[in-house]
């Protein structure tokens, strides 16, 4: 796996456990039974989130290992670290660990919730093996800014950018994606249509506008084509809490 697509991949689920951060659970009571909700629902993103990058890149060998409680900072095997310190107010707060050995890489994300004793942590751990992971990436930083004006600009088109070389990008874009520039755009479109779906009130049509497709039908066909799930299987967060 491409350690840039591996930082996409980081990247995007980071935003949505932010995302799953400001529901509106300030008003929840503080209970046994409002932890498991938070921890199976956070499990449930999660692992959506892991399946279907599985789903749009073959060689994404990640796997969800385990979920668990710690009532100490110190029981947590690996050091945290906040997302978003300054929203320290949230009921939860966004933590993250991080382990290198010379054989896997482990990822342990979730929330810390604080209440009238000591804070709880909430993590689930996810497993990478090295030997899975193509660090060789550094002459392909450039698509990722074209990445992101292709994303944002409804019209933009490579062959507008003068100082790039076309042919170049169409061999780098194979290398680093491991598909054309194209269809790597639309990868990440879905996975931002997924994003909508599961945080915001949009209709289905208004998140295939957002997102730049040109209508609900082409944002349904590209997830059938993926034969990953029906659009109406995607848990929709914000009507759920």
């Amino acid at each position: 796996m491409n350690i840039g697509i591996l930082k996409i991949a980081d990247d995007k689920i980071e935003e949505a456990f932010n995302l799953f951060s400001e529901l509106p659970f300030e008003d929840s009571v503080y209970s046994l039974l409002l932890l498991k909700k938070i921890m199976e629902e956070s499990r449930e993103m999660l692992s959506f989130y892991i399946d279907f990058f599985k789903t749009i890149f073959p060689d994404f060998l990640i796997n969800l290992q385990s979920s668990n409680y710690y009532s100490n900072e110190e029981k947590i095997p690996f050091s945290l670290k906040s997302s978003f310190q300054k929203n320290h107010k949230r009921f939860l707060q966004v933590v993250r660990t991080l382990h290198v050995s010379k054989q896997t890489l482990t990822f342990q994300i979730g929330f810390k919730i604080d209440h009238i004793d000591n804070p709880v942590y909430l993590l689930h751990t996810v497993i990478l093996t090295t030997q899975n992971i193509d660090f060789k990436n550094h002459r392909f930083k450039y698509l990722n800014k074209i990445l992101v004006q292709a994303l944002n600009e409804e019209n933009f088109s490579i062959k507008n950018e003068s100082e790039i070389n076309y042919r170049q990008f169409l061999k780098d874009s194979k290398d680093y994606y491991g598909s054309s520039h194209q269809a790597f755009v639309l990868k990440m479109k879905m996975v931002n249509a997924i994003r909508d779906i599961m945080f915001t009130n949009l209709t289905l049509k208004e998140i295939a506008f957002k997102n730049n497709f040109s209508s609900y039908i082409a944002m349904y066909n590209a997830f059938h084509k993926t034969n990953f799930l029906n659009l109406s299987k995607i848990p929709r967060y914000c009507k759920k809490f």
